[in-house]
């Protein structure tokens, strides 16, 4: 029965584990593409200022 309860208490913090990690993953992912948005609009910034 303790192994029992302990397994179940395993796969619980691995699914925790996994949904935080995604998460984490997925707060990166929105973040460099943001970062990657930025730099691009002051690319275009600094290019359309150098025609004037």
């Amino acid at each position: 029965v303790a192994k029992l309860a302990s397994s179940k208490k395993r796969l619980r913090q691995e699914r925790v584990r996994h949904v935080r990690n995604s998460s984490i993953k997925s707060n990166m992912r929105t973040a460099i593409r943001r970062f990657e948005e930025n730099l691009d609009q002051e690319t275009l910034n600094q290019a359309l200022s150098s025609l004037d």
